[in-house]
């Protein structure tokens, strides 16, 4: 009879000792999938913002640029500023942005004077296909200001053939927001 009582203490000690063994298996198997998933999600944005594609410049672009940097600069050219847009962009950001265009004459200035509202309408057309990503490397913002200034120059081309055309586009500011 004593050992059959030392039996069932010991039988009741030993599963008294397998619950915090149990508790703390538990815990643990819990930890390491909260470090797991943790790991996972980190490297998942790291290969998003390290290995993601960035936007590149064709080599027209790139010849545009570095003729329009070796000319001369004439005495005609003209200044235009605009007012400030703001974008929502995807991902809940928003983007702000105040351009300068630098026209080849005063003829052309005057004219996107008179089409503003067109060339705004352009503009905002080109800002709004931007995605968060690609305007927060300087590739990327050189992408849209090429962009920016072929969607004028078309603008200015469907009006007068005989006009001048936009030279440069310049960000004046330029913020990124998360909303």
């Amino acid at each position: 009879m004593a050992e059959e009582e030392k039996k069932e203490n010991g039988q009741e000690a030993s599963a008294e000792e397998a619950t915090p063994k149990r508790k703390v298996s538990l815990l643990a198997v819990v930890g390491v999938a909260q470090i797991l998933v943790l790991l996972g999600a980190g490297g998942l944005i790291t290969k998003v913002m390290l290995f993601s594609k960035r936007p590149t410049l064709t080599n027209e672009q790139q010849t545009e640029r570095a003729i329009a940097s070796i000319q001369d600069v004439s005495s005609e050219i003209q200044n235009v500023e605009l007012d400030e847009f703001t974008i929502n962009l995807p991902g809940r950001k928003m983007m702000k942005a105040k351009l300068n265009i630098e026209v080849s004459n005063p003829a052309t200035r005057v004219l996107i004077q008179a089409r503003l509202p067109a060339i705004r309408a352009k503009i905002l057309d080109v800002l709004t296909q931007q995605s968060p990503l690609r305007t927060t490397s300087l590739e990327g913002k050189l992408v849209m200001k090429d962009s920016i200034k072929e969607a004028i120059n078309e603008e200015i081309l469907s009006v007068s053939e005989s006009m001048g055309i936009v030279r440069e586009v310049y960000f004046l500011e330029f913020i990124l927001v998360s909303v």
